[in-house]
């Protein structure tokens, strides 16, 4: 099985409101408007958490088996260039790890580049930009 960019079907809401996501103790549940990239035979699944609004830009969550990953990302849109290309641009501002994932650095790092390219949807006039990935803050997972 690859990792797959989708809606949540409505037969997987009780599965997605079952990985208990929370986000400043708000429980984040599945609806109409949820999508993921998962792939459920690795047990990874990645989803935004947080849209932009506050004093922040958007934040993802990224699900590697038992760990949970933070991804906190500043994102902006360019205009068209003469090619009339628009590119859209991450700058992931931090990642919030657990102790765990510490001496798997590099693989936490191609995981959250493929799933952050899944996560875009592209279109022939839109292309997909990683500007700044910042080193992972390593915590004690709860």
């Amino acid at each position: 099985m690859t990792l797959t960019r989708e809606k949540v079907r409505q037969e997987d809401w009780e599965f997605f409101n079952a990985l208990d996501i929370q986000f400043m103790s708000e429980h984040i549940m599945a609806d109409e408007y949820s999508a993921w990239v998962i792939d459920r035979e690795r047990k990874i699944v990645f989803t935004r958490v947080q849209t932009p609004g506050r004093d922040y830009g958007d934040t993802y969550i990224l699900l590697w088996g038992e760990t949970r990953v933070y991804i906190y990302v500043d994102s902006w849109t360019t205009l068209p260039g003469s090619d009339g290309i628009r590119e859209y641009h991450w700058d992931i501002q931090r990642i919030t790890a657990p102790l765990s994932l510490q001496n798997r650095r590099d693989k936490l790092i191609e995981l959250i580049r493929e799933v952050s390219v899944l996560n875009f949807y592209t279109r022939s006039s839109t292309r997909f930009v990683i500007d700044n990935i910042s080193e992972p803050h390593y915590i004690e997972q709860k």
